[in-house]
């Protein structure tokens, strides 16, 4: 039975670099939930909507992580609203999340120019998104600070692995 690591934090939070990170020193497959957007997505004034559990394919995204399970002892999932669904959240054996003050979210968020400037109101969305969604609902989980992440070898020690 493999160990299910789970990285759930804010936009750009550094939830991707710190996955891949470990992935490459557990050498352990990593899920982005970004991987697994749901169809159609989700629209909200006109806008997709990618901060909301409707914005995500929760089934598929389970069979992966059950997959990729088969064939390693870790496997790192990642994501903004990794642990708005209880069946995925249930996966998961070790849990982290990675904040950041609102200020700077918004400072990193608004230099973030993939894909266009995004509207002030939308940035808000996003961050009302994460509070609402962005953690697990039994408070069983490691909250690190992203302003001053650890190196991937600490959060290895942390979660014990």
């Amino acid at each position: 039975m493999s160990t299910v690591i789970g990285i759930g934090g804010i936009s750009r939070s550094g939830k991707t670099t710190l996955a891949n990170q470990l992935g490459q020193l557990l050498n352990a497959p990593v899920l982005h939930q970004d991987q697994f957007n749901a169809s159609p997505l989700p629209e909200i004034n006109g806008h997709v909507d990618w901060e909301t559990p409707a914005a995500v394919d929760y089934p598929r995204l389970i069979t992966a992580i059950q997959e990729a399970g088969n064939q390693s002892d870790h496997v790192i999932v990642e994501g903004i609203l990794i642990y708005a669904s209880p069946k995925l959240n249930s996966l998961f054996d070790k849990r982290l999340v990675l904040t950041l003050t609102e200020n700077e979210f918004k400072r990193r968020k608004s230099r973030d120019l993939r894909w266009g400037k995004e509207p002030d109101w939308y940035i808000h969305h996003i961050w009302t998104g994460f509070i609402r969604h962005g953690y697990p609902p039994d408070g069983a989980y490691i909250q690190l600070d992203a302003s001053s992440l650890p190196g991937a070898e600490e959060v290895i020690e942390l979660l014990d692995l």
